[in-house]
């Protein structure tokens, strides 16, 4: 799926607008992370089509509310750390786990979970040391920002 995901962004005229869908269920969130944090590893256009409406429908997600802003880095060209891929932004994380086991990777001070209300388990905004992200299955990580107070 990356493969051909790149090739197409690499083989389209600039702009470059190449749009990453994909046909599940709105309640599977897993399938959702798996392909949401897959398309934040590029520059693609993400978009959701729940395959029991079709196109008559926009399913949102916790995730659409959390502003990543800009990338970072440009699309990175191998894993991070355990084959977990990930991509920094200048308010959040994005990690992908592509492989058939679970894996945890230690991640660094200052990173926590969405606060959401569809699936508390994984989007409970808790500070994070570590991330156990189950096989196909990605997640988006928030940094804290300073607030006034802390900054005095």
């Amino acid at each position: 799926m990356m493969e051909r995901y790149r090739a197409v962004l690499q083989n389209t005229r600039l702009p470059r607008i190449v749009g990453f869908n994909v046909f599940g269920s709105p309640t599977d969130y897993r399938f959702f992370r798996y392909a949401y944090t897959s398309c934040l590893l590029d520059d693609g256009y993400f978009s959701f089509t729940d395959k029991s409406q079709g196109y008559s429908s926009v399913p949102w997600f916790d995730e659409y509310d959390h502003k990543l802003g800009w990338a970072l880095s440009g699309p990175p060209s191998a894993s991070w750390s355990q084959d977990i891929w990930r991509r920094d932004f200048q308010n959040g994380v994005a990690l992908v786990n592509p492989t058939t086991s679970a894996k945890t990777v230690k991640i660094e001070p200052g990173l926590h979970r969405l606060t959401g209300n569809q699936d508390p388990t994984v989007n409970n905004g808790s500070a994070v040391s570590q991330v156990t992200l189950q096989p196909k299955d990605g997640i988006v990580l928030l940094r804290q920002v300073a607030t006034q107070e802390s900054q005095r």
